[in-house]
């Protein structure tokens, strides 16, 4: 599922991934050497926060499907998008009391500070993106409206990236298979 909006917002994606095969996940630290006037090498990072890659096949596309996801690659190649950083995902603890509220399980593992988008999938309902107003600890504030989901739905927060390409993947999708390679990196 995507949803664009113009050419400066980020596509919002949601490519669901076979869990069976699993996600790769790298942290990349960018970093500078330089030389001191004594010749010794110094290393210092440019970022504060590593930049993360998530890798992961998708599967179970018709063959329409796939060719539709090739025709859209070329736009997710120059675009940033919000996409769910699955592995962060964590279960609601309760029913969502109303449309714009929700807590969380436990609380997320990796920082969600600068999160403002959410993925919020169950297998009664589906998934839905959801603009996020506040992170407190556990309990989640949402604007707009949407479903009302229940306990054990899991939320997903959305990190802004852009789609990787590699050089030598010469096909990311396979019409015959059914299956999508897809790599994303935070920005």
């Amino acid at each position: 599922m995507a949803k664009a909006d113009t050419d400066d917002t980020p596509l919002e994606q949601a490519l669901e991934p076979d869990w069976r095969e699993g996600i790769s996940l790298e942290v990349h630290w960018s970093s500078s050497v330089n030389r001191s006037w004594s010749g010794r090498d110094q290393r210092q990072r440019k970022w504060e926060e590593p930049q993360l890659k998530m890798t992961y096949r998708r599967s179970g596309l018709t063959a329409t499907q796939a060719r539709a996801r090739i025709l859209s690659l070329r736009t997710e190649a120059r675009q940033p998008i919000k996409c769910p950083w699955w592995p962060d995902g964590v279960p609601l603890q309760s029913n969502m009391p109303s449309v714009t509220a929700a807590s969380l399980d436990q609380n997320p593992v990796h920082n969600w500070d600068g999160i403002d988008l959410v993925w919020i999938w169950d297998r009664d309902n589906g998934g839905e993106f959801r603009d996020l107003t506040l992170v407190s600890g556990r309990d989640l504030t949402f604007s707009g409206t949407g479903t009302q989901y229940n306990a054990g739905a899991i939320v997903f927060p959305c990190r802004l990236c852009v789609r990787q390409l590699s050089d030598r993947q010469v096909e990311p999708i396979n019409i015959a298979t059914g299956t999508e390679q897809v790599s994303y990196k935070t920005l």
